[in-house]
């Protein structure tokens, strides 16, 4: 029995406070019943521990605290008592630690932003090679197109514009880049269909892009406002035919402007005369030359010639984007020899698709115009052949 009971005094001895019935008593053994139950250890006078020693209560008490402890009930409600707590507070700590340390990775990163250089290359993947036709392109993307991402480095002034010192100092987000990609872009079945429904017509970006390339008018910078680009889309610019045949002269490599040099001039000559028609029927004044309107005017009333024109812009529109990830696959695996092989590849492609294009427009729309005015000429109708002219 004073064994038994000793063992119930070690195992009770440090659970302190217990509740009953809505109460909280003291320590369920007194000073006495300590002594007793020490008796063996500290005082070896003392006789041994025996039941008369102890309460009934103290022994049912003391053997039930032995039991709830053996049987894990205790411990069982404490943890899930203070781990509810716990996980709460954990839970609450992490995710404000969590979103806090977001905000601050993200105020530290900077946007995605291609720089000058680098686009020089991706779009060369697209058949353009003329510097001065790059940079035409180039000029309006990255200064004129709306953004909603803010400008890593500030636009540029009207004199830092006039010194053309803006390659170094902008940068292409990638929300302009991605816009530019989505506008060549466009379904395979419709890549062949020179029609009004072609999407290319539908493309706002496309054209803004087209009619840089023909006039060398880049357009307002994008933090010039909304009432600013409206005015300046119905401002006319002046051009003329010797113009519009030096820009698309740009459009093609050396090779095809030896071949087709007087195509080209005939379709400079051509074009020129429908833009004219086309500012022309806005009511606008009669001063030589269009405007942005206009151009899209003119796109309404010869969706063909415009998609020419865009193709012959940009002759790789359908495989530009398949050329620069293969180019940078090439790339990445140091496959420099491969890579080069594949740009002379994407080049002369697209001295082959130009030629096309030059030859299929000439052939559907500038002869028979040329043909028309000179039947106008020789009867002797001037006021016609003006106009068509």
């Amino acid at each position: 029995t004073s064994r038994y009971m000793t063992k119930l005094n070690e195992k009770v001895s440090g659970l302190g406070v217990w509740e009953f019935g809505g109460e909280f008593t003291d320590t369920v053994f007194d000073s006495s019943a300590t002594s007793s139950a020490t008796a063996e250890t500290e005082d070896e006078t003392e006789g041994p521990l025996t039941l008369q020693d102890l309460t009934l209560n103290q022994i049912m008490l003391r053997s039930s605290s032995l039991a709830m402890m053996n049987s894990g009930i205790v411990r069982k409600k404490g943890q899930e008592d203070g781990g509810r707590r716990a996980k709460k507070h954990r839970s609450k700590a992490a995710f404000e630690e969590i979103a806090r340390s977001r905000v601050e990775i993200l105020s530290l990163v900077a946007p995605t932003q291609m720089t000058f250089k680098n686009f020089i290359g991706f779009i060369n993947s697209f058949g353009v090679h003329r510097g001065e036709t790059i940079e035409r392109v180039a000029k309006h993307l990255f200064l004129s197109v709306p953004r909603a991402s803010s400008p890593v480095r500030s636009p540029l002034s009207d004199e830092e514009d006039d010194n053309d010192h803006w390659q170094d100092s902008t940068t292409l987000p990638f929300e302009v880049f991605y816009k530019f990609v989505r506008a060549l872009r466009v379904n395979p079945l419709c890549s062949d269909a020179y029609d009004a429904n072609h999407p290319y017509i539908f493309s706002d970006l496309l054209c803004r892009l087209v009619f840089c390339a023909l006039t060398g008018h880049e357009g307002v910078t994008y933090t010039a406002g909304a009432a600013v680009a409206f005015k300046h889309d119905a401002t006319v610019k002046p051009i003329c035919s010797q113009s519009l045949f030096e820009s698309l002269k740009l459009f093609l490599s050396d090779e095809g402007l030896r071949e087709s040099s007087e195509e080209v001039q005939a379709f400079s000559e051509f074009v020129f005369g429908a833009l004219l028609r086309s500012q022309e029927s806005l009511r606008a004044s009669g001063q030589s030359g269009v405007s942005f309107n206009g151009f899209q005017n003119f796109v309404r009333q010869k969706p063909q010639v415009y998609l020419h024109l865009a193709f012959l812009l940009f002759p790789l529109a359908m495989r530009g984007e398949h050329f620069a990830a293969e180019e940078m696959h090439l790339m990445q695996k140091a496959l420099n020899h491969r890579a080069g092989e594949l740009r002379e590849k994407a080049a002369a492609l697209a001295r082959q698709l130009q030629k096309r294009h030059l030859s299929e427009v000439f052939a559907e729309f500038v002869q028979p115009w040329k043909e028309v005015c000179r039947r106008a000429s020789r009867s002797g109708n001037k006021e016609f052949s003006k106009r068509e002219m």
